[in-house]
């Protein structure tokens, strides 16, 4: 077998799966839809499924606007982007979605050398040592509030 028809049978192989899965969908379900920017790269949104009809998914976005998607290829109604399409939201997508999220929040740091040097792992540590400094802060801070009024 060539490597062209070796492509073209996972190709075939996998949107096989994705068809099974599309049709497999039922309202609750979440998935994720991407996006492209250019400079900016891939992003994902992130979808609920609301209710499924023979031809169509639709589906509500995490901003809360109804969407279409084809049920045979998953593209989203209206696009013609013939390179994305509806995916499962998959460990690693969510981990990618978290990732940029807290690359986005850890951007406010002005030194971009150490901003450079965090993984996934030391990002996820910062924002609970954070979020724990802060909490200690608020609670410190709600005490001398309250004696504050009452004087």
């Amino acid at each position: 077998m060539t490597y062209w028809q070796e492509r073209e049978e996972k190709e075939r192989k996998e949107k096989e799966q994705r068809m099974l899965w599309l049709r497999s969908l039922q309202p609750g379900q979440e998935f994720v839809y991407a996006r492209h920017s250019v400079g900016a790269g891939r992003a994902y949104d992130i979808y609920e499924v609301v209710r499924v009809t023979a031809t169509q998914i639709v589906a509500k976005s995490q901003y809360g606007t109804e969407v279409r998607f084809c049920r045979k290829e998953g593209h989203m109604k209206g696009q013609h982007r013939h390179w994305t399409f509806a995916e499962p939201l998959t460990k690693e997508i969510a981990e990618k979605m978290e990732f940029a999220q807290l690359r986005s929040w850890a951007s406010t740091f002005n030194d971009r050398q150490t901003l450079d040097l965090f993984d996934l792992q030391a990002l996820r540590e910062l924002k609970r040592a954070v979020g724990r400094i802060v909490h200690e802060a608020r609670e410190r801070r709600e005490p001398a509030a309250q004696e504050l009024e009452a004087v």
